[in-house]
């Protein structure tokens, strides 16, 4: 008998033969379905796994008929678990994101401090900048006193 190895695949194959069933099946059906596909999955696995797929939301459980009483719990795959492909696909899919989040993390760091050093390269050149504009306006406040008294003209052009 071919058995399942992990416990995704054991999901995976329980989850396949509730997908392809389109009625209720007890826990004893889905065993003897198992059986004749010569697949093995032990009582108690197959147990936790209808567990999961019914908190998970893929699949039904019924306990009790239309009148209340007590039955043998009964499975059928619910609308989202016919459009849930599988627990194998969807840790491939977690991964990818995981990974893309990785990268897009990896990203902004890079980013943010590619940000730190243009930061400092613009406050260094609002400082140039500055010091720049104050020479100018040195240089011309000088010229416009020189132009009004030719005294301090000659101070200016002893100093210079």
């Amino acid at each position: 008998m071919e058995k399942p190895v992990t416990p995704i695949e054991k999901i995976d194959t329980i989850l396949n033969i509730l997908q392809s069933q389109d009625r209720y099946k007890t826990r004893l059906e889905i065993e003897n379905i198992l059986s004749a596909l010569e697949i093995s999955i032990n009582q108690d696995d197959i147990v936790r796994i209808l567990d999961k797929l019914v908190n998970d939301g893929y699949v039904i459980e019924i306990k009790q008929d239309n009148n209340g009483i007590r039955i043998t719990p009964q499975y059928l795959i619910s609308w989202s678990g016919h459009l849930f492909d599988s627990y194998d696909a969807k840790a491939s899919r977690d991964a990818e994101a995981l990974e893309q989040q990785r990268i897009d993390a990896a990203r902004l760091i890079q980013l943010e401090s590619q940000n730190l050093i243009n930061s400092g390269r613009l406050n260094r050149l609002t400082r140039w900048l500055a010091w720049g504009t104050i020479g100018l306006a040195v240089i011309e406040l000088i010229k416009f006193l020189c132009d009004l008294d030719p005294c301090i003209k000659e101070f200016f052009e002893k100093i210079l």
